[in-house]
C-alpha cells in the first residue's frame, strides 16, 4: 500500500456498542453524541471538504438511525462528502477513491450497499439490497 501521509487525520469515533450505564454516562460527559458517523477524515479533496462514513455490517445490520442520518444530512451540507458502508471492505474502497479525488458529488447522503450498489441513504432496518 502506498504512503498516505493524511491518513494519520482519519478518527474513529467509539460512539457505538454496548455500553454499561457507568460507562455510557462517562461518555456522554465527555462529548459523545448520538449519531456521529463512525470515521471522519477533514481531508479536502475537489468539492469536498472532508469525508464522514457510517459503518453498518455486511449483512444489512440494523439501518441507519434517525440521528445518523441527520448527521450524514448535515455533513453533507457543510460540503463533506456523506456515506454508509455495508462492510469494512466497501468503506475501505470508498477511502482510497475519496484520496485520490475520484467521489463525484452526490445529492445527499448515500448507502453503499453490500453489493455495490449506490442507493439513496434513508432511516429503516437494513437497507434493501444489503443481505447477501
Amino acid at each position: 500500500m502506498r504512503d498516505w501521509p493524511a491518513l494519520r487525520w482519519l478518527v474513529a469515533i467509539p460512539n457505538g456498542g454496548k455500553r454499561d450505564r457507568v460507562t455510557a454516562k462517562m461518555m456522554v460527559a465527555e462529548g459523545a453524541t448520538a449519531g456521529v458517523a463512525d470515521l471522519l477524515w477533514p481531508l479536502r479533496r475537489g468539492p469536498h471538504a472532508g469525508i464522514a462514513i457510517e459503518l453498518k455490517k455486511l449483512d444489512g445490520g440494523d439501518g441507519l438511525t434517525g440521528d445518523q442520518l441527520d448527521y450524514l444530512k448535515f455533513m453533507h451540507g457543510e460540503g463533506w462528502a456523506a456515506y454508509c458502508c455495508h462492510g469494512s471492505a466497501r468503506a475501505i474502497d470508498l477511502l482510497v477513491q475519496y484520496e485520490a479525488g475520484n467521489l463525484a458529488p452526490t445529492v445527499g447522503p448515500v448507502v453503499i450497499q453490500s453489493d455495490g450498489l449506490i442507493v439513496p441513504a434513508y432511516v429503516g432496518a437494513g437497507h434493501a439490497g444489503a443481505r447477501k
